[in-house]
């Protein structure tokens, strides 16, 4: 499963907006698929959730990906490249133009 959540930590980078405040909007997932799982991840059967900070720019890629939680056996790289693949509907500033935010990203693993 794989969502959108709040960024822990909107100091980090203070130069680029918070998606969600100060009247910036949250980009949304226009063509996200899902994270698939290591091979080395899945001998160990192993399962969580890798959280990420990104900046989602105004042409709705994710750029400046920081790992804020990671997990082994490759979940966090299979993370990252699934990230960079997306395309995001991106977030509106306050005067409704298109905008670049920071955004909180959480991709979790699960066995089936």
């Amino acid at each position: 499963m794989n969502k959108i959540v709040e960024y822990p930590d909107p100091e980090i980078d203070s130069s680029v907006p918070v998606a969600g405040r100060n009247g910036y909007s949250d980009p949304k997932c226009a063509q996200c698929a899902d994270a698939t799982y290591d091979q080395r991840a899945i001998d160990h059967r192993f399962e969580g959730t890798v959280l990420l900070s990104v900046i989602v720019g105004a042409d709705g890629r994710a750029t400046n990906i920081v790992v804020i939680k990671a997990l082994p056996y490759g979940l966090t790289a299979k993370a990252i490249q699934t990230v960079e693949s997306w395309k995001f509907k991106p977030a509106l500033g306050p005067d409704g133009t298109l905008a670049t935010v920071r955004q909180g990203v959480e991709i979790t693993f699960h066995l089936h």
